[in-house]
């Protein structure tokens, strides 16, 4: 039976130990399956993994998962709206709701997966600014597609913003980018000849031994300038014992030099050693390569194992004269 009502009258909040059995009955009525215990696990998350639902006349209508646990990234999980609710607003006030808590709290990178031949699924997302960023095997539709949204503030906002025009191109497979095969998201503005290139790793869908999808490096082509940056992993583990080694590898190719700025994005309890150096400048034509550690101290309280993927993920704020960028590397978390 379809339900009439107004959004006015539809409140998001957090998941309460008093919802589990709705949210369990939404989830069954919508033919996938979970176990009651599997939705108070959802409570569990810490402050970092969030479960909210939407409640109308006291009765759970909705539910959508929000994971904010590696700054500047966040990921939506599994918008569910109850049959007799949908195709009225419900799937669109959550998904406002996730964007609006995860900008507020600083994740400017919001994620999600989803089918990659569900043309209405992406028409829904397309609506909120989500881009293809990993593509899934259109052969088979379990390697689902992963989407990236840019939010306010952010460098490609920025970029968009100064470049209206942009005309944006997503690789259907890895390419090269200094020596690594990473997946390709790229801006171009058609007047200026400007151009903006995210290269990503991950691997569509979500496999055992898959990695938490995230832009390990950037190309950037704006006016003269004309930077490289990226970040290498030098580990596949990361634990309390062991830290997570990287590369962070710049080159500008521009003619002529620039000023670098590094600043480091991550998560409570985790480090970055040494501290990356504020200010340097860096030769037209020259390479730099830099080599840091990133760290768990005692303070890192992060329930990874009710992640997504159990990935550890430390970022650098890259700036070369005024203009930011971003790279990313990330682990397997050991316990």
């Amino acid at each position: 039976m379809r339900c009439s009502f107004t959004l006015k009258d539809l409140r998001v909040r957090p998941l309460e130990k008093r919802d589990v059995s709705e949210v369990k009955d939404i989830y069954t009525l919508s033919g996938w399956s979970v176990t009651e215990g599997g939705v108070e696990s959802w409570l569990l998350g810490g402050g970092y993994i969030k479960t909210y639902v939407a409640e109308l006349d006291g009765r759970i209508v909705g539910k959508v998962g929000l994971d904010t646990a590696f700054p500047p990234y966040a990921e939506i999980i599994n918008i569910v709206v109850h049959p007799d609710y949908q195709g009225k607003g419900v799937g669109s006030r959550l998904m406002e709701y996730c964007m609006q808590e995860a900008e507020k709290g600083g994740f400017w990178i919001v994620y999600l997966m989803c089918d990659p031949l569900d043309v209405g699924v992406h028409r829904f997302y397309s609506r909120f600014g989500f881009k293809p960023a990993i593509l899934g095997d259109r052969e088979d539709p379990r390697e689902s597609t992963w989407l990236f949204r840019f939010g306010r503030g952010s460098f490609i906002d920025k970029f968009l913003h100064d470049h209206p025009l942009s005309e944006f191109q997503v690789s259907e497979h890895r390419v090269d980018f200094r020596g690594r095969r990473l997946y390709r998201m790229r801006w171009i503005d058609p007047v200026t000849e400007d151009c903006l290139e995210l290269f990503l790793e991950g691997q569509p869908g979500q496999p055992d031994h898959g990695t938490m999808p995230r832009v390990s490096g950037f190309k950037l082509r704006l006016d003269d300038v004309v930077v490289e940056a990226l970040a290498k992993e030098k580990s596949y583990t990361i634990s309390y014992d062991e830290p997570g080694g990287f590369i962070f590898e710049f080159e500008n190719r521009s003619d002529d030099e620039v000023t670098l700025t590094l600043k480091p994005l991550t998560a409570p309890g985790v480090y970055i050693k040494p501290r990356p150096p504020r200010r340097l400048k860096v030769e037209a034509r020259e390479k730099l390569t830099l080599e840091f550690s990133t760290v768990l101290s005692g303070f890192f309280r992060i329930p990874v194992i009710y992640l997504s993927f159990q990935t550890v993920v430390s970022s650098l704020i890259v700036s070369v004269n005024g203009l930011n960028g971003l790279v990313s590397a990330g682990w397997k978390f050991q316990p």
